[in-house]
């Protein structure tokens, strides 16, 4: 899948001084089976 028109942003720069954990083991594998299926929809 190419990437999308819209910059990818840390999340510091969105809410600056909120604390924030991970990466979550495994999260981003099913984030992108998700986009998977959804660029699959007819």
């Amino acid at each position: 899948m190419p990437p999308g028109p819209v910059r990818p942003l840390p999340i510091q720069e969105i809410a600056p001084g909120v604390r924030v954990q991970g990466p979550v083991p495994g999260l981003d594998e099913e984030v992108h089976a998700l986009h998977r299926r959804f660029a699959q929809r007819p």
